[in-house]
Formats: C-alpha cells, structure tokens, sequence
C-alpha cells in the first residue's frame, strides 16, 4: 500500500479516348469473380459525412459511445439510398470550378504529356486550378502529407487556408483547361498526399487516438494506420459544415517498396469502404488512385484499362466498381522512381473522370441539390410551437421528408414546398441540430433550442480550450432517482452563436462528454448547464501547454454568475503563466476592473476592459499585471460573470524542482471567515502552500490550526498577519515540518480567502507524475459531498481525502455511480474525530470505472471531503488535479 498520491514522361495525349473507352465499357462481359461492385442502388465511395445528428447514447454507456455518431448510424450506402437510375456519368451541363491540393505525383497527373487530368477533366466541362509548394498563406500548399489536411480544414488557421483555396483560380503547374472562369468560388476540392504516405507502420487493428492527442496531427509523422484513420475522421468534422462544397479524397499512390504495402491496402480499403459509414451528406467522395495503380497488362509501361481483370476502381455495366482482388499492393507502373509513369496515370484518368461526374452530379442531386436551410424562425420553442423554415431543394411535395429536431421527427406539417416549411415541434424534441431531410440527402444543421420546463441545477465554466494540445472533458453527475435533461450551452470567443444541445440522462448516473467533439476544435468555450434535475458538472481539460508543459486540471462548476470575484493564489514569476478566463452568459456587455492584492506593491487597480454578451474573455494576468508578482485578485464586474484562474508552470520550489503542470479554480463569489482544507502533505516529493488574500483597507489576522497525520505529532497553532489590499504566503514545511500528513483551519475575525495550491512529484505503485494543483477552501464542514469527475481505469489513481474536525467521529456512506455497471452498492468509510482519512478509490470502488461520487455522513460530526487524482493521460501527460467537493443546496465550497 502507497502513501496517496505520492504518481507522414511524356507520352502523345490520348486520355480522352480512354475515358470514352470506360463510358463504353458499360457493353462490356459480365464481372469477374471477386469484383466487389456497389450494392444495388449505391455507389462505393461516394457517401457523405456522418449526419449531425443529437440523439443521445444512454447516460451510463461506455465511453466507446462517446466516440461514435449519436443516435442510430446509418450505412453509407442505406444513408444515400441511391437507384441505379441515379448514377449519373455524365459531365455537368454548365462549368464548374475545381480546385486540386497536390504535388509532384498530382502535377504529373494533370500535366498533358503525362496523365492528362487536365485535359480530360476540361473536356469534362471543369475547370481546374491547383495549388503546389509554397502555395497559400504560411506558404501551406508546401504541406500536403496526411497528418497536414488537419492544419488544411481543422487547424486554428483553416479558415484562412480554406478561403484562399475556395478562392484559387490560378495554375500552379502545366494542363489544359477552359479558357473562362466561370466565376464564384471553386465548387470542388480535390486533395491528394504523395507515394510516401503509404510508408504507414503499425498495424491496421490498432485503436484509432482521439484527435486531441493524435502526434500525427498537423505533421508528417509518426504516419500509422491508426493515426491517419484518426486525421481523416476528423476532417469529417469540417466537411459536414460545407455542404455547399464537393469534397474529393484520392489516396495516396503506392510504392515500389513493399514493406509497409499490406498496411497501404487496409488504410486505403478503409477509406473507400468503411471511413464514410453512417454519413448521409453527398459532399465526400473517395477515389482509390492507389488501387488503380497496382495492377498493370503484363510491365510497367502496358496498361490494363478496360481489362477486365487487374484492380480498378470505376464505372462499368451501370455500376461503380472496386475490384482490388486482381493484381499487388505495390506500384504497377514505376518510373526512375516512386513517381507513377504516365501509362498508369492515364489509367487513372480514364478510370476517375467518370465517378467524378457520377459524384458531382449525385452532390448536385440531378441539379436540385442537397436541401439547405436558409433560416428558421423562431430559433427556441417549446413542443407544439410552429417554426417555419426557409431555404431550397426542400421539394415540390413533402413525401418521404421529414424535419428533425435533434434526432426527433416533426408530426404535424402546415406547408411544405421547395423553399419554405411550417412544422409542429414535436413531443420529445431535444436541443441541438435542427435538420431537413429529403432523398437529395440532410441539409445544413441550424441550432433549435427547446427550452428546460423548469430549471433545478446550473453549472457554469469559464475556462475551456479545444485546440491543439488540449483535451476537454465534461462529467455530469445525476443524483436524483430518475433521468433528467442536461441542457449545454457552449459559448465561444471569436463571437460565434453560442450552440446548446440537449443530454438525456439516465437516473443516479455519471455522463462523460467530450468538449473537443461537442464544441468543436480549435475553440476557446465557456459552458453553461442546466437541467431539469439536481446536476452536476466538472470539466477535467488534460494538456501539452504551448509544446513545454504537460498535465492536467479540473473545476467544478460555479452555480451561479456574479460581480465580484475573488481568487488568492496567483504568480507572474519566472516559469508561471497566469490567466483569467470570464465568461459573460448575460445578454449586456460587461466593463470590468482587476484588483490586485500584491505581496509586493499592495493593491494595483486595471480598469477598461470589457467581456461582449454572450462570450469570454481571456486575460493573461503576467501582460495584464506585470511580471514578478505574486497576487491575489478580485475582479469586480458591470454585469455578472463566470471567473476561473487557470495557471501553467514550471515549478522550480526550493530546490529547482522542475515540475511541469498547471491548475485551475473559479473564484470565490465572496470572502468568508474560516476554510477548511482536507488534503495536505510535506511528504518528500510534495511542497505546500497557503495564500491569504485581503482585499480590504485594514490589516487582518488569520489564525491555522494544522491537524496533522496519527503518530506525527500534536497540532500546530499559527497566527498570520496580513495587510489591508495585500496578500500573504505561506510556505508550510516551515511551519509545520517535512515529513507530515496534514489538514488545516484557518479563521479569522475578518473576512478573507484561502488558497492551498501544492506541487508534487507523485510515486505510488507503477505511476509517477510530477506537477501541482490548487483548490480555494471549503468555508465549513458538511453533512454530504459530491463529485461529478472521477476515473480508477488506466494511469489513473483517484484519492479521497476526509476531514473531520470535530471531536467526535464520523460514519461517512460512500456511493459510487459509475457508467460501467450503474450505482455501486454503498460502502462506509469511519472518521476519527479530529482527524483526517485518506482513501484510495482505486481499491475502494475497483479499477477501470468512469465514476462520480456521493459522501453522506450517516452518524458524527460534519466532514470535509477533497478528491484528489493523479495521472499519465493519452500519450504521457502526467500531471495531478485535485476539488473540494460541492455541497448540495449551498453550491461548492465556497
């Protein structure tokens, strides 16, 4: 037993023949055993991305759930539906701009004398730009590996690249094409990696990473088959919200080598038949110009187009075909090198130029198009309330259509025609995604918010970050004996519209959220909860701080917004960053002034800064204040707000530690004359501390009773002074000693705030983790306690620490809602009076549990509960978080 928490050639022009020869091939025998032809009615590789849909998996699912498109998942191919009648190969009737990423292998691919893409796609009634290196802002069309389409659609300078490239309509290499621009944006955006992405090492069952932690992300490698699944997964993400572009992935060509070439097969096969499952749009659409290339007619420079063994991918006998049973897994048509010659790239020509009219015309639905929904009004209604919506491509007649309210299908229709629908909200509609349906596919998603019947339990935060490096979590924790509806509002601060969805959560359970998908990537967000039930929330975020500093931290959310927030602890020193996040939830701009208590200046005022209605700003307090402080803080604001003060560091203490990490509390919304701490140690490989702040004009006096662990002694009295509009600390192996276990009151006849923030290098068992954590007080003891956030699965170890600072003890019930197996039957925890016990939750509720945890004193004296947790998150963020828990019906502490 431990002692707690210690833890990548020229040829004549002949393509236009070929692609007349793929037309013509639809006379050709019948399919060759192993051919794997679309189903009837459908067309392998075009499929569009998962649907935004908002239905919920059971609050007490895994968390494979949280993963996976909510509600039910169609196929790719029942999603599109598709007739056979449908496939459409021909070329569109008027032009329409394209827009192709690429390199070497794409420029050969377009180039005249070699592939003839170009030419062959202007003949089309295309017409083509392209991009190639140092294309773009940040020179980024220089950047074209798999792990870089993240940084292309979902980095936090996508909206730069993508607009430049929507707005392309230049040549960046030698092809044909139409002597006009037809104007507007390009329609369709075609990307291709180069051959040396099909080197992908690993092994093709290996589970996918989340994107928040993904290494390939953004970069060329490490290039696996799980780590690029993970970065086209994600791209999905962005497709879905551009429904008015043609999205065309074309795979990576193979390599001469074989090393790495059955993995190639499995990535590529996965792309064409599986990556698209479950998504209705129309807007993605998968060409496998890998396939086509490893299979040739007898050497390199003798084609098998239009044969019909080999491996293809195209349209023959009215039907698309993927045959990839005929030939290898290498390249079948190599130059001097891995570069495709132009025998097997006008193979592909002739094999993609008709799937992509089948594609762009299935995109264009036959020139109706995907519906789209213009405007909805009202935005908010309760069931029964007519919305009226407005847009295109809705059809003459409603049919088979329908409106979706979050995953709920509307009943009652007043009018349906092409461009304006009257719809009933329906009985059990949900926040979220409000959809139109129609055999065309699933319009864009407008956020419909139905409004909560009533209101028990709010939750807000403040902080939040969905970019790269940062992982965000949402823990839920229903303790009332029947489900409830948790209603999220995320709140963004680039002046987006907040988006609200709605949970439906099972009875005495734990939900985990992930912010990253619910959100978005690349976001700064507050979040508010709200439910119909007693609920509550925390909001673990894991994180690789600028690429210096790992770790972890977590808040429960505040009940409540207000003008005054105070927080004690605080340093611009060397090695600490320090920023307030405010989240304004109101519907007024909020003027806010930052007073801080200094240790060594006093008090310094900062006025004139303004957080807009609904939004947050973020502050870094180090430009804000200036560098070398230590500080306390309140924040007074015009309107109310949200505080939280999250700070990163690399902690050096008194023997240049090196301690990497960082924490986070919200403020206290006001001052108090005693707090309570249950946790605390000056055990080897931990340093503690206490911050006073007093922001008032008169010097105080705080007394600390410090109880420390059985057999270490009697307890210790101090008294602090602290001056008015300053703020003191106390570093408290000087006070008490090394070596002890410890809890802690500190009183004073005036009101004040305490912090203990502590910074650890934590060993126990197989886990070691250095870093800190930071909690403000509990302003008294309480009967029960309550924590949403808790994990004993993995490189976890999860701590209970109870106080018990009267004279008699106390029988605590312990219960545990875990979203594997429901509420844990009840277990007993015995407190001895003035004393503190320590529990490891890893051993007391079992391992491998997303859990929240109710504490309940059934006999004795009140306690105070802390939950401190110790980690190695995903690929090696280690760190520490710890929470006072939350009181019911007085809100945490304080």
């Amino acid at each position: 037993m431990c002692r707690f928490h210690r833890y990548r050639v020229p040829l004549p022009t002949v393509a236009i023949a070929l692609v007349a020869l793929v037309i013509a091939a639809s006379a050709a025998p019948a399919a060759a055993p192993g051919w794997t032809e679309a189903k009837a009615g459908t067309l392998a590789g075009i499929a569009a991305l998962p649907r935004v849909d908002t239905s919920l998996p059971a609050a007490g699912a895994a968390a494979a759930a949280r993963d996976a498109a909510p509600g039910a998942r169609l196929s790719a191919l029942d999603a599109l539906d598709m007739s056979v009648a449908s496939l459409d190969p021909t070329p569109p009737a008027n032009p329409v701009k394209l827009v192709f990423v690429h390199h070497s292998c794409g420029e050969n691919w377009l180039n005249d004398d070699n592939g003839g893409l170009g030419k062959a796609l202007r003949d089309n009634t295309y017409f083509v730009s392209d991009t190639n290196y140092g294309w773009g802002p940040d020179e980024i069309g220089s950047s074209t590996d798999i792990g870089h389409w993240w940084s292309w659609f979902r980095g936090p300078s996508s909206p730069a690249y993508t607009a430049a490239l929507y707005a392309e309509s230049g040549q960046n290499c030698y092809y044909s094409r139409l002597a006009d621009d037809p104007g507007g944006e390009n329609e369709i955006v075609m990307f291709k990696s180069c051959f040396p992405n099909s080197a992908l090492e690993g092994s093709p069952g290996e589970p996918v990473p989340p994107i928040s932690s993904n290494p390939l992300k953004g970069n060329s490698g490490p290039l696996t088959v799980a780590n690029a699944k993970g970065i086209y997964i994600d791209l999905l993400e962005y497709f879905k919200t551009r429904q008015d572009k043609l999205f065309v992935a074309v795979t990576a060509p193979p390599l001469i080598d074989g090393t790495y070439a059955a993995n190639a097969r499995a990535f590529n096969d996965w792309l064409v038949n599986d990556w698209l499952d479950g998504y209705p749009y129309n807007n993605v659409f998968v060409f496998d110009f890998y396939n086509v290339l490893t299979s040739n007619g007898g050497s390199a420079y003798a084609s098998d187009l239009g044969w019909e063994s080999g491996n293809h991918h195209r349209w023959i006998n009215g039907a698309v075909q993927h045959k990839t049973d005929d030939g290898g897994n290498t390249l079948a048509y190599p130059s001097d090198d891995d570069h495709p010659n132009y025998v097997g790239n006008r193979k592909a020509t002739a094999e993609f130029v008709p799937l992509l009219n089948l594609a762009y015309n299935r995109f264009r639905s036959g020139g109706t198009g995907t519906p789209h929904i213009a405007s909805v009004s009202p935005m908010s209604g309760a069931p029964g309330t007519q919305v009226t919506i407005t847009g295109s491509g809705f059809g003459d007649q409603r049919g088979s259509s329908y409106v979706s309210f979050s995953g709920v299908a509307a009943g009652v229709y007043l009018e349906w025609n092409s461009s304006r629908v009257i719809c009933e909200v329906p009985d059990g509609a949900l926040s979220g995604w409000l959809t139109v349906n129609t055999p065309g596919g699933t319009s864009n998603g407008v956020n419909f918010v139905v409004p909560l019947p009533s209101v028990e339990s709010s939750c807000y935060f403040a902080e939040g970050y969905t970019g790269e490096g940062f992982a965000e979590w949402l823990c839920l924790l229903n303790r009332d004996g029947a489900g409830a509806v948790a209603q999220v509002t995320y709140l963004y601060a680039d002046g987006t519209a907040p988006f609200t969805r709605d949970y439906l959560l099972d009875a005495s359970s734990r939900t985990t959220l992930n912010v990253n998908e619910e959100a978005g990537a690349g976001r700064d967000v507050s979040i508010k909860v709200e439910s119909d039930g007693r609920v509550l929330a925390e909001r673990p975020m894991y994180f690789d701080y600028m690429g210096k500093w790992k770790g972890g931290h977590d808040a429960v959310g505040a009940p409540e917004p207000s003008t005054f927030w105070y927080f004690a602890e605080g340093y611009t020193g060397d090695g600490f960053d320090e920023w307030v996040c405010l989240l304004n939830p109101g519907d007024a701009p909020a003027q806010v002034s930052f007073r801080f208590q200094t240790q060594e200046a006093g008090e310094v005022v900062k006025s004139g800064h303004e957080v807009p209605a609904r939004s947050r700003r973020t502050f870094k307090v180090n430009d804000l204040l200036g560098r070398g402080y230590q500080a306390s803080l309140l924040v007074e604001s015009t309107q109310e707000l949200v505080a939280e003060r999250p700070m990163y560091f690399r902690y050096a203490g008194r023997e240049d530690h090196g301690w990497e990490g960082g924490h986070c509390v919200p403020g206290a919304t006001a001052l108090a004359d005693a707090y309570y701490f249950a946790e605390g140690t000056t055990r080897r490989g931990f340093e503690a501390w206490i911050t006073l702040q007093n922001p008032g004009d008169h010097p105080i006096t705080v007394t600390a009773d410090y109880q420390l662990g059985v057999g270490q002694g009697e307890p210790v009295s101090r008294e602090y002074e602290v001056g008015g509009g300053f703020r003191r600390t106390v570093f408290v192996p000087d006070e008490i000693g090394w070596e002890k276990d410890f809890s802690v009151r500190l009183a004073s006849e005036d009101a004040f705030l305490a912090e203990r923030p502590m910074y650890f290098d934590y060993s126990c068992a197989d886990l070691r983790a250095a870093g800190g954590h930071c909690v403000i007080g509990a302003t008294s003891p309480g009967g029960e306690w309550l924590f949403a956030e808790g994990y004993t699965g993995g490189s976890f170890q999860q701590w209970l620490c109870l106080q018990n600072p009267s004279e008699d003890e106390a029988v605590v019930e312990v219960r545990y809602y875990t979203q594997e197996e429901g509420e844990l039957p009840a277990r007993e925890v015995r407190v001895p009076g003035r004393s503190r016990v320590t529990v490891l939750v890893n051993e007391h509720a079992g391992e491998g549990y997303q859990l929240s945890t109710r504490l309940a004193v059934v006999s004795g004296g009140s306690v105070v509960a802390e939950r401190p947790m110790y980690f190695r998150y995903g690929s090696g963020w280690d760190g520490g978080h710890d929470v006072v828990g939350f009181v019911p019906d007085q809100g945490p502490s304080p």
